[in-house]
């Protein structure tokens, strides 16, 4: 099952490869070196890790930049406003 039971279109490779990717990374960063005591403890903890790989975290897949500065770029290209 993957997390928060997020799914991707059968016809969708990359689609899959980058949930795959994130569901990875979240296993390894946070699932296996922490002991959550309490729901709330998680959800405030996960969130904050959700946060930094939305919107600091560098991704290749996207140029190396941030999912937040690949938005601006792609809304700059297409003459978006912010």
């Amino acid at each position: 099952m993957s997390l928060v039971g997020l799914t991707s279109p059968a016809s969708s490779s990359s689609g899959k490869t980058s949930l795959e990717s994130f569901n990875c990374k979240f296993h390894d960063e946070y699932l296996n070196e922490n002991r959550f005591m309490s729901l709330d403890q998680a959800q405030a903890i996960i969130g904050n890790w959700r946060i930094d790989y939305m919107q600091a975290r560098h991704h290749s897949s996207l140029g190396d930049l941030t999912p937040a500065e690949f938005k601006l770029q792609e809304m700059a290209k297409t003459g978006q406003n912010l």
